[in-house]
């Protein structure tokens, strides 16, 4: 496997791994309305303001499996987020009344504003305030995507002047704490994630992870 630049036709390839991958490396149960306006909620900042950072993990042969997203600046992605979620909740509302959200949908959007709300309160160490989002489908979860993810990550923090980053990563209770500090990763909030607690149909925690940058130089000389 491989990270490439994003290119124009990745988006697709993007939205469809998020929507497959969102219950713990499972799709959704359900059908939700407004599909596309919730991904965009999730995805749109990286994929407009910080396209240039975006990467695809590809297979040998080409076919996109996973991607790296990062976000370099957290105060225009909050706002960025919170403009995006009133919308999205303010076009839900208005057709709540004729019925069009049954199925789970309004469970799945108040859930998700709840566990946002949480997360921008959350405090960081200093200059650690760049975060990245990495997701595979699952298939590919144990290749050598992952690590080459890492590094890259690693790599644009220490590009871009930050002393390192964090990313927020799912587990099922007492899981993946040994195994996320093996990999150079610190875990400094434990939070209960209500929306994929309540999907999974199992509690799930939220991990709020940090991790040095790699210096370049260090690298070279490596």
């Amino acid at each position: 496997m491989k990270l490439r630049p994003l290119q124009p036709g990745d988006d697709a390839d993007i939205k469809n791994i998020f929507m497959e991958t969102i219950v713990m490396g499972q799709p959704l149960h359900f059908k939700i309305c407004f599909q596309d306006d919730f991904a965009h909620v999730s995805l749109g900042w990286y994929l407009k303001n910080a396209r240039d950072l975006g990467r695809c993990i590809v297979t040998d042969e080409g076919q996109v499996v996973g991607y790296v997203l990062i976000c370099a600046d957290e105060k225009k992605f909050n706002r960025w987020m919170y403009i995006q979620t009133i919308r999205l909740m303010v076009k839900s509302l208005a057709v709540a009344p004729i019925g069009l959200l049954r199925g789970g949908t309004w469970g799945l959007y108040w859930r998700r504003v709840v566990d946002g709300a949480k997360l921008t309160r959350q405090e960081l160490p200093d200059n650690f305030d760049m975060h990245a989002h990495v997701n595979m489908r699952s298939h590919a979860r144990f290749g050598a995507g992952g690590l080459q993810s890492l590094r890259y990550v690693d790599e644009q923090a220490a590009i871009l002047g930050f002393t390192g980053w964090y990313a927020d990563i799912n587990s099922k209770s007492g899981r993946r704490s040994a195994s996320l500090e093996r990999l150079g990763g610190r875990i400094i909030q434990r939070s209960h994630n209500r929306t994929l607690s309540w999907l999974a149909g199992e509690s799930i925690e939220r991990l709020r992870v940090v991790r040095r940058s790699t210096p370049i130089e260090l690298k070279a000389a490596a």
